[in-house]
């Protein structure tokens, strides 16, 4: 489950959603994605409802992050932290 999560994530990182809407990114959508794909781990115990707050809260500071900043390097580590920090919510 741990490595389907894994890959789910990696894909979800792999594109912003541009393609549906109208060649723009994205980062509230895609942040929202990328913490469903964690969904897998469904099967080893997690609540579902952990995760879909995890989602939720990946969106809005995906999104709000990358609405203030403009440099792209920036975000793209702030993006990583906020993945990475999120996954303490789990944990509870």
């Amino acid at each position: 489950m741990w490595l389907a999560a894994y890959g789910a994530t990696g894909g979800m990182l792999t594109t912003y959603w541009d393609w549906m809407f109208k060649d723009t990114d994205n980062f509230w959508f895609a942040g929202f994605m990328v913490g469903l794909a964690g969904l897998f781990i469904i099967g080893l115990g997690v609540p579902w409802y952990l995760l879909l707050a995890r989602s939720f809260l990946i969106a809005v500071l995906w999104g709000a992050w990358c609405a203030i900043l403009s440099n792209a390097d920036l975000e793209e580590y702030g993006r990583g932290f906020i993945i990475s920090a999120s996954v303490a919510l789990l944990l509870f």
